[in-house]
């Protein structure tokens, strides 16, 4: 009878069927696994991504903060070198005092040396740091500057001449690091004018803005270097 002859077909491919359908399921479940574990894997992935790059931003902005102290210290140890060497021509009378003079002197050369080792050694990307901002007079932070470097204009045997307006010149600002940038270009101008030279620093208001102005009759910086004098160091 044809009734006996299909039933165990039917069964037959009932049971195929249902093998395929629980193989696919299986597979099915492999694969959202697999998905998954790739996810994870994705996402620490970015996590590790992530905090290599912080630690990468931290360290630059570690090196970037030692390479601008060491410049910014660099400057005024110049000044307190020039003012010993001065001090130890007027101490020639009394050798123990000049004997004292002499070893805080080789101790800042040591102190400077150090400082320079660092600035080899700390060039990296520009970052940015926090600033107190205050309001300040431009014109005091230049008469101190002035003030502060009149020996070491006097060992060059410099003339610097200030021109510096009566009326108040406002900013904010940190008034420390502005007188940095002042320090800064003073010195470079003593540094690198010849002995018995004359410098200028003039302050006033140009429309809305505040410049300062320090020029000398040095050499001046080359013309193939002037696109880079904004590049740290």
């Amino acid at each position: 009878s044809p009734t006996f002859m299909w039933a165990p077909i039917g069964i037959g491919i009932a049971s195929v069927v249902l093998l395929f359908a629980v193989f696919f399921l299986l597979l099915a479940s492999i694969e959202k696994q697999r998905t998954a574990a790739a996810a994870k894997i994705t996402g620490y992935t970015a996590q590790i991504e992530e905090a290599l790059a912080k630690l990468t931003r931290e360290e630059n902005a570690k090196n970037e903060f030692i390479s601008m102290l060491a410049h910014e210290l660099r400057n005024p140890l110049a000044l307190f070198e020039n003012s010993l060497e001065l001090l130890l021509l007027d101490l020639r009378g009394n050798p123990n005092a000049a004997r004292l003079v002499s070893v805080m002197r080789n101790r800042i050369w040591t102190m400077a040396r150090l400082l320079d080792d660092l600035l080899d050694t700390s060039r990296v990307t520009q970052q940015q740091f926090d600033i107190t901002r205050t309001r300040t007079d431009m014109r005091d932070a230049a008469r101190a500057v002035v003030s502060d470097v009149k020996t070491l204009m006097a060992s060059h045997r410099h003339t610097l001449h200030a021109i510096i307006p009566d009326h108040e010149l406002p900013i904010e600002g940190e008034s420390l690091r502005i007188q940095q940038i002042i320090l800064n270009l003073l010195v470079n101008a003593a540094k690198y004018t010849p002995d018995g030279g004359h410098i200028t620093l003039e302050l006033g208001r140009e429309k809305n803005s505040i410049a300062l102005h320090v020029s000398d009759n040095g050499h001046g910086i080359p013309t193939h270097m002037l696109p880079l004098i904004f590049q740290p160091y």
